[in-house]
């Protein structure tokens, strides 16, 4: 409690002195988890009865929420960014006689706490520092409800170039190139035990980079940066 008060108060001061401006938006990052996609590769290989095969995780998208604080050219920007992405795969198991069809689901939260920059009236850079959870789900075939299979944490950096065009006295939308920057590896060893669950290779195999570059379209409300 005593905590939110202080937030609340540091908003409250910051606001006064500056332009705040909410904004909520959508980003797409494009990835290449490269132990992921072998164990969804080998999958694929042993089990060649599938008829839809599982698919590399090469994206992932959703909502970006927060509010951007701004002085003359300098901005104050706290955010949350939710993407997703899952996969499906189905077919005959002739080892079971039955159907097979199972999803996997893929999901990257990341709260970030950054500084903007602003050269010019439109154009701007800037960069964060992040708290980034990575979960992995699955149902279907052998698992009675969804079941998280993988839940790690890494803190990280965005690094972002924005061009920023009013659209009205009370709209601006800012488009901004990234790349997202991981300190640390995720260890995904629930995917690997997920599709084989005899696999007995160690933790220290599945580590995963999910280093991911991508374009955020951002709307702000109220007027224009001051």
């Amino acid at each position: 409690m005593r905590f939110a008060f202080v937030c609340g108060m540091i908003v409250f001061s910051l606001s006064a002195k500056a332009q705040l401006n909410l904004k909520i938006g959508y980003s797409i990052g494009l990835f290449d988890p490269g132990i992921t996609n072998d164990i969804l590769r080998q999958y694929n290989l042993e089990n060649q009865w599938l008829e839809n095969d599982f698919k590399d995780l090469n994206l992932m998208s959703g909502i970006v929420i927060g509010f951007r604080n701004s002085w003359d050219f300098v901005g104050l920007d706290l955010s949350w960014t939710s993407k997703f992405n899952r996969e499906f795969g189905e077919g005959p198991d002739p080892s079971t006689g039955n159907s097979f069809s199972r999803t996997y689901y893929y999901r990257l939260n990341t709260f970030s706490a950054g500084l903007e920059f602003y050269p010019t009236s439109n154009f701007g850079f800037g960069g964060s520092i992040d708290a980034t959870d990575l979960n992995y789900k699955v149902d279907g075939t052998g698992y009675s409800d969804t079941e998280k299979i993988v839940d790690g944490f890494s803190m990280g950096s965005h690094f972002f170039l924005s061009y920023e065009i009013s659209t009205s006295d009370f709209l601006s939308v800012s488009f901004r190139p990234y790349i997202q920057l991981p300190w640390e590896s995720f260890n995904i060893q629930g995917f690997e035990q997920a599709n084989f669950p005899d696999s007995t290779d160690p933790a220290s195999e599945f580590e995963e980079n999910l280093f991911n570059f991508g374009l955020m379209i951002v709307f702000f409300n109220g007027n224009p940066r001051g």
